[in-house]
């Protein structure tokens, strides 16, 4: 299969993030604007009002907007797709055109069938539907920041996930799925995928409970040590669930779609970075964290 936009787009992203770990590691005293794409939230510098770089600073309250745009896309590209798995309805001509223009839609033979490109589709929905609503919800968000370029990405990548797993599915000319498609990884997909999502959802309650008393009132928008459920093992189990859920949807693709495995590429590198600073600094705000806690995988990172 030959390059495509997508596989361009992912992949820049991967390197783009490798590069910020060398950055991270060996120029830990790198300029202000660099420092500043690599932090964000409770890790970032806070800077002088009269600072140029605060221009670029975003609320991190604002990642609600991921959401709210990936619930609409999402919906969308699902819908599409079941009318034409399901209801025999070709998908829009100008979407199809589109594919083909940035990936190498249609694939012969697709990697993935249309029971696995359409269950995916669901759990990726039921994700960023409860992402949505713990962000309005849930999550009590500090006076905290993230940098503009960290907002756009965010807004890209739920663009780029649900075209991602169908540009290698079925074509959209309504082709029906057939039941007989169904088989054993999407039980098990299915199935880690809701344990993972729970454990997400877990981890979040918990750092929001952070910041309230017994009564459920906000008393403070500080930071404290998270305790209960993952976060007895590492740092960011929010994030270890995040890479979980991927790894489940490539299980209910069947495993041969490639574009998936390049997504939990950039998953991995990106969260590996973002949960590696956000563990020192842990380590730094508090001189009694606990020690055995790993970064983002038990016992091994």
């Amino acid at each position: 299969m030959d390059a495509c936009l997508l596989e361009v787009f992912w992949f820049s992203l991967i390197s783009a993030f490798l590069l910020g770990w060398t950055v991270y590691t060996l120029v830990p005293s790198a300029p202000d604007f660099l420092q500043d794409l690599l932090h964000y939230g409770k890790c970032k510098v806070v800077r002088d009002d009269r600072s140029w770089l605060r221009v670029f600073d975003i609320p991190k309250r604002w990642f609600s907007h991921f959401y709210y745009e990936g619930v609409v896309w999402n919906s969308f590209i699902l819908l599409v797709t079941l009318l034409s798995f399901v209801g025999g309805v070709p998908a829009f001509w100008w979407l199809q055109e589109g594919l083909s223009f940035i990936s190498d839609y249609p694939l012969d033979p697709p990697t993935a069938d249309h029971v696995s490109v359409l269950l995916a589709l669901i759990l990726l929905e039921f994700q960023i539907i409860r992402r949505l609503w713990e962000c309005l919800y849930v999550s009590i968000f500090s006076d905290v920041s993230v940098h503009l370029v960290h907002y756009l990405l965010g807004l890209v990548y739920y663009l780029a996930v649900p075209i991602s797993i169908i540009a290698e599915g079925p074509k959209l000319d309504g082709t029906r799925l057939s039941l007989s498609d169904v088989r054993w990884s999407h039980v098990v997909g299915t199935a880690l995928f809701i344990w993972s999502f729970w454990q997400q959802n877990k981890a979040h309650i918990i750092l929001a409970n952070l910041r309230k008393d017994k009564r459920g009132y906000v008393v403070t928008r500080g930071h404290k040590i998270p305790y209960g459920g993952w976060f007895e093992y590492v740092s960011n189990p929010h994030y270890l669930a995040e890479l979980l859920m991927y790894l489940s949807i490539i299980i209910v693709l069947g495993g041969e779609h490639y574009l998936s495995w390049v997504i939990q590429g950039y998953i991995a590198v990106e969260l590996g970075l973002c949960g590696w600073i956000t563990h020192n600094w842990y380590r730094t705000k508090f001189d009694n964290y606990p020690s055995s806690r790993s970064i983002l995988i038990p016992y091994i990172f």
